[in-house]
């Protein structure tokens, strides 16, 4: 009856040193989507710190405003945009392993629970965007991707999907969504007519995808 004990023991030290292993030595492979998950928890909180919704994510929560995500000062996620984080190489990278995709079904259940009145809307867009849900022609080709990614993403798209679809205020987000392919059409005739316009002139530098304040604002898809 010792024998067992001691082997059990055994197996609980091994799976502590494990974990203590992963979180110091570097593992970019490992560690990279946990962070990712974490700067997504991390800004949704603190845009809810500070609202009704929001007075259970305490600021002591919080990271300190020299910890980096991705390379990039805390400080500084928190004052862009959505956008910054789902068009950030290590997302665009990663956003169909199985990594990901189980964090955020998770983290999407877990806000389901604690906040019945769902996600914020500007969280639920970038999601949306990101992974082409609730958009006629995105949706096809998203899917697509899931199943042609590793095994399990196709699972678990359609269950993150699914949580979404879900959500208290979806059939309102969803109709604010089917308007993003007409929006995009514009815009991209709007750039067509500013790059004519330069060809007929003198020329000089165009930035698609940054406000004119010099902020940083990305676009989907470079190809369309």
């Amino acid at each position: 009856m010792i024998f067992p004990k001691v082997l059990q023991s055994l197996q609980n030290v091994h799976g502590i040193m494990q974990r203590w292993i992963e979180q110091i030595l570097p593992n970019p492979g490992k560690r990279r989507p946990r962070e990712i998950l974490r700067l997504i928890r991390h800004k949704y909180h603190e845009e809810e710190t500070g609202t009704e919704a929001g007075i259970t994510a305490s600021k002591k929560s919080l990271p300190g405003k020299s910890k980096r995500f991705l390379n990039i000062l805390w400080d500084e996620w928190k004052g862009r945009r959505w956008l910054s984080v789902i068009c950030h190489p290590a997302f665009l990278q990663r956003q169909y392993s199985p990594e990901i995709l189980a964090g955020l079904c998770s983290f999407l259940q877990k806000e389901s629970r604690v906040r019945p009145e769902g996600i914020g809307q500007d969280l639920y867009f970038a999601l949306c965007t990101a992974y082409g849900f609730f958009t006629d022609t995105d949706d096809r080709a998203a899917e697509s991707q899931a199943k042609s990614a590793v095994p399990g993403a196709k699972r678990g798209y359609a269950r993150m999907k699914e949580l979404l679809a879900a959500h208290p205020s979806h059939r309102e987000y969803a109709q604010d969504l089917q308007c993003w392919s007409e929006f995009k059409r514009e815009y991209v005739e709007d750039i067509k007519n500013t790059i004519a316009a330069f060809a007929n002139c003198d020329g000089g530098a165009l930035y698609i995808g940054v406000d004119d304040d010099g902020t940083v604002r990305g676009i989907d898809n470079v190809d369309d």
